[in-house]
């Protein structure tokens, strides 16, 4: 379920994207798709199964995570057949050392934006980074996001105590309400997935480090 890493001289727990997926599906928030595959699992997963769900939900971002550090991440856009996903893994030097990580793609809108927030049950901050077209959350987690494009606000339940919301106070307070209840620190997009437009929960960590954040 987790993997550890270090920040300083603190443990960071850190939620792989398989369960993140699985624990927000559980909140009912609205998840983008996501597969895991094993390297070593590649050729019982080459069936009319995998054949299946490509075809279903495509298309997708596909990374090949390597179990060690001695080799590169590897990652291509837009995998939507089987020939698309068979060509990416025929290009790899050895698919037992890689987790293969299918990841619907999300396309960008006119009014999009990208956030993360942070629950504590009580108190909610969220943060957007305002942006036609933008689809990727790092933007605003880097730091180097443009500040007049990012609005954010802290809440005390449901009532407003601080921040700069600007003129998205109605999509920050919708994020309140759908990641209050629930303490953690997520991140999420709006764009649009296979034709519907939605805010789309991208990442979920439970590790009480992030609280730090509030």
């Amino acid at each position: 379920m987790h993997e550890w890493k270090q920040r300083g001289d603190l443990p960071l727990k850190i939620t792989r994207k398989e369960e993140a997926y699985k624990l927000l599906k559980k909140m009912g928030l609205s998840v983008i798709e996501m597969k895991t595959i094993r390297g070593v699992d590649t050729t019982q997963d080459k069936s009319s199964e995998l054949e299946e769900y490509l075809n279903k939900y495509s298309p997708f971002l596909i990374l090949a995570t390597p179990n060690d550090n001695q080799h590169p991440k590897e990652g291509e856009f837009d995998i939507q057949t089987i020939e698309d996903f068979q060509r990416f893994v025929n290009k790899l030097k050895d698919i037992n050392i890689y987790d293969l990580n299918l990841i619907q793609m999300v396309f960008g809108v006119p009014d999009g934006f990208v956030g993360t927030a942070v629950s504590s049950n009580l108190e909610t901050f969220v943060e957007i980074l305002v942006e036609e077209g933008i689809t990727d959350v790092r933007k605003l987690t880097s730091g180097n996001a443009d500040a007049s494009k990012i609005a954010n606000a802290r809440f005390i339940g449901r009532i407003l105590k601080s921040g700069n919301p600007k003129d998205y106070l109605k999509y920050l307070s919708k994020i309140r309400d759908l990641v209050g209840p629930r303490a953690g620190y997520y991140e999420f997009i709006k764009g649009e997935v296979r034709g519907v437009k939605n805010i789309w929960f991208v990442d979920y960590q439970a590790d009480p480090i992030y609280k730090n954040i509030l």
